[in-house]
């Protein structure tokens, strides 16, 4: 197991990371150098990263080699909170040509700790390639115009779980803030338990189709202590849909204009 740092501010991609005082620059390169099992890589900084290519997903990345990641933990350091920023290039840019997903994960991911803005599509995504078994621990993020309330964004959420793969222990949404959300907010095909608790969602659904913030189509999938808010789609929908199959408990569900489940 080792652990890699990140820091735009005062690293360098001739480092090794393996050390806080030898930071690399780039979160592409630190995915290269965490490649294997149950490796971390930490960023220490509060920069703003930010894709330099049109790939999509932006991250992990591959240099082709076929590399995996298993069992990676992708946090931010302590004290800090860096941003994934899907505008190309630098904050004045454009998401357009860019990564529309963030991150694709892989078994047994764990994310937390960042602020990720401004993708077209999905802050994650799992690898749903043979030989997968994508799981995503995602917690204490901050989630936002994904593209925005009134554009863009996926049917699949921002969150996508679409790997039948994992249980409510290790596909989990945390203590996580999605505001701006073009479509769904958590969502995928998976049909195994999906386990979402203490989060605030607000300003999400688009302006057509129907668009719930949370759509798991799973048995024992659960959702509670959460707060649904200001839904903007366009036509009447529920804010929590589980098609019978799970559990809603102790949520609070505010301009929704239909019954919260």
């Amino acid at each position: 197991m080792a652990t890699i740092y990140v820091s735009k501010t005062e690293g360098s991609d001739s480092n090794d990371g393996t050390t806080k005082s030898r930071p690399v620059a780039t979160l592409p390169y630190a995915f290269q150098l965490a490649a294997g099992t149950n490796n971390t890589i930490e960023v220490i900084d509060n920069g703003v990263y930010h894709p330099s290519g049109t790939g999509s997903p932006w991250l992990p990345g591959d240099d082709g080699s076929g590399q995996r990641w298993s069992g990676l933990t992708f946090k931010a350091g302590e004290g800090v909170k860096p941003v994934l920023c899907g505008l190309r290039n630098n904050k004045s840019g454009s998401n357009s040509g860019g990564p529309g997903e963030a991150i694709k994960y892989e078994d047994g991911w764990t994310i937390s700790g960042f602020e990720i803005r401004e993708f077209s599509d999905a802050a994650a995504v799992p690898n749903t390639s043979p030989g997968y078994d994508s799981t995503l621990i995602f917690k204490d993020n901050v989630v936002h115009h994904m593209s925005s309330r009134n554009t863009g964004g996926s049917t699949s959420g921002v969150v996508d779980y679409s790997n039948d793969t994992g249980n409510a222990e290790t596909n989990i949404v945390e203590n996580c803030v999605f505001f701006e959300i073009g479509k769904y907010v958590i969502g995928g095909t998976c049909t195994e338990p999906v386990h979402i608790k203490n989060c605030l969602i607000a300003s999400y659904g688009g302006t057509s189709g129907n668009n719930n913030a949370i759509k798991l189509n799973s048995t024992g999938s659960v959702v509670e202590h959460c707060i649904i808010t200001d839904y903007q789609g366009g036509s009447t929908v529920i804010a929590v849909d589980l098609f019978t199959r799970g559990q809603v408990k102790s949520i609070i569900a505010s301009l929704i204009i239909s019954p919260p489940v």
